[in-house]
């Protein structure tokens, strides 16, 4: 699978809980998030179908800031964010957090 097949999510962290982490490429000991931790990212492969848990957060959105605080919209399946998009959201300083353990 390819990074352009690659989609993303953003939601709050209050439905961490309950979500299956066995549909996507992330898991609940690697999450990465905005610093206050209050939302969440994760992704899947599979630029035309969204798993179920996935569509099943009510708490998704579908467009955030870019580091110029230009709304980047999600394009991807029901909003979803394709990875060029989710760079452009990533790259804003003092947002987002790397993963414990990681060097992304």
């Amino acid at each position: 699978m390819t990074w352009e097949n690659r989609r993303y999510v953003i939601f709050n962290a209050s439905e961490t809980g309950s979500f299956d982490w066995d549909s996507v490429l992330d898991s609940s000991a690697s999450l990465r998030s905005d610093i206050s931790g209050s939302n969440i990212l994760i992704k899947w492969d599979g630029s035309s179908n969204m798993p179920s848990a996935v569509q099943s957060l009510t708490t998704r959105v579908t467009s955030s800031l870019d580091s110029d605080g230009s709304t980047v919209n999600g394009s991807g399946i029901s909003g979803s964010f394709t990875w060029s998009e989710i760079q452009s959201v990533l790259d804003t300083p003092g947002i987002w957090c790397f993963p414990t353990g990681s060097s992304e």
